[in-house]
């Protein structure tokens, strides 16, 4: 929530503190540095959660969010535009901060807490995180709305820290699980984990559906606008539809990747929304199909929305199967070290989507962004059934 609220206002509020004239450039460059710092930070802080200790961490990151997400209401008041990029970059590079620390120990929980239910515990964090991107842009709008540039951050902020100290006071430093897994601290790192193919399968369907989706949510607007001349509140709907079958249908992936194997679904997941974003613009390769047809564009956008569910809620899941493949045995310490690389491969992915998606829509047309996103996705799940049909002990 703390992520997308300022959507609504803060391009337009940081153009006028520009002095005139489009401050895309700067505001891009604003957004995608929360991205950057949790792909650098994730990794060594999931090395170190044993250390650090994960209710610590947790509580540290969400303190971080929440006290970043403060800062930005100062900035209203900076005259300087220099200045004001200063403080921007510095609050943003804190909630990416903040962010990595609070996912990565989140995570660390969950798997350790939850070890044969990590799938299902997945697709409803995945439905309540889905609901907070949801949830953000509108608030952030209506508090706006009501009190003006610095209300959504004083809001926002001042919740987390409510919430961070109802963390510290009820959340267990020490849980029966953590304390059977124990505190192995043994030398480990990403690199060992990084050795095994497995792993490379499952981070790169990790960077590939959230760039799929950032891609789709940074250049459908126009597309919508241009080809079905929709206004603002349609287009708001079709987001909302998108989002909404992601977040209902996460708790039902999960559970079924638990009980059927989680390569199973991510495979499956890989195809169904790559096959189906074929369908979306649709792609020239399809030129059979009718152009400008609302009913296979919104039953595409459902589609795409249960497949990326599919291919995204297991995968951490997977990790831990897989590394336990490679003999690794349980601990909090691995956990940790899962946790990290899948944070940070998800930011990549939230990166690059976006960024080569606009690149190629600007240069091209969104039809062939959506049929390049829909290439990799189809490649990837083929590569990936490929060698799980070569090792099939290992497609569970």
């Amino acid at each position: 929530m703390a992520y997308s609220s300022l959507d609504p206002f803060f391009p337009q509020e940081a153009a006028r503190k520009k002095g005139g004239g489009s401050a895309d450039f700067e505001v891009g460059l604003i957004y995608g540095m929360f991205a950057a710092v949790i792909v650098v930070a994730a990794p060594p802080l999931g090395a170190h959660v044993t250390k650090i200790g994960p209710k610590f961490m947790l509580c540290a990151g969400v303190f971080l969010i929440g006290g970043s997400t403060i800062l930005f209401a100062f900035v209203d008041a900076i005259a300087s535009w220099r200045s004001f990029l200063v403080i921007c970059f510095f609050a943003r590079a804190l909630q990416g901060a903040g962010k990595a620390a609070a996912l990565t120990s989140s995570w660390t929980i969950v798997v350790t807490e939850f070890p044969d239910k990590v799938s299902t515990v997945s697709g409803v964090i995945e439905t309540f995180a889905g609901l907070g991107f949801m949830i953000g842009p509108p608030l952030g709008g209506a508090l706006y709305a009501a009190g003006g540039f610095t209300l959504p951050f004083f809001f926002i902020g001042g919740l987390l820290l409510a919430c961070n100290v109802a963390l510290i006071f009820t959340l267990p430093t020490s849980s029966e699980a953590i304390r059977c897994y124990g505190n192995n601290t043994t030398n480990l790192s990403s690199w060992k984990l990084l050795r095994n193919v497995w792993i490379w399968m499952t981070l790169i369907a990790t960077s590939l559906v959230p760039a799929s989706f950032s891609m789709i949510e940074a250049t459908l607007a126009p597309f919508l606008e241009r080809t079905y001349k929709m206004k603002p509140a349609k287009i708001g709907l079709v987001y909302l539809l998108c989002c909404g079958v992601y977040i209902i249908s996460a708790p039902f992936v999960g559970r079924v990747a638990d009980k059927w194997g989680t390569k199973r679904v991510i495979i499956g997941g890989l195809f169904v929304a790559g096959f189906a974003e074929f369908f979306l613009a649709p792609s020239s390769l399809l030129a059979f199909l009718p152009d400008n047809e609302m009913w296979l564009f919104l039953s595409s956008s459902v589609v795409i929305a249960i497949g990326l569910a599919m291919a995204s809620v297991p995968t951490i899941s997977d990790m831990v199967l897989s590394s336990r493949g490679m003999g690794f045995e349980k601990s909090v310490a691995l956990n940790g070290v899962i946790s990290g690389l899948w944070t940070s491969f998800t930011s990549v992915g939230n990166t690059v989507g976006p960024s080569i998606g606009g690149l190629i829509t600007q240069k091209t047309n969104f039809r062939v962004s959506t049929t390049v996103f829909a290439f990799a996705l189809v490649a990837h799940g083929c590569i990936y059934l490929i060698l799980s049909l070569c090792f099939r002990s290992r497609l569970k």
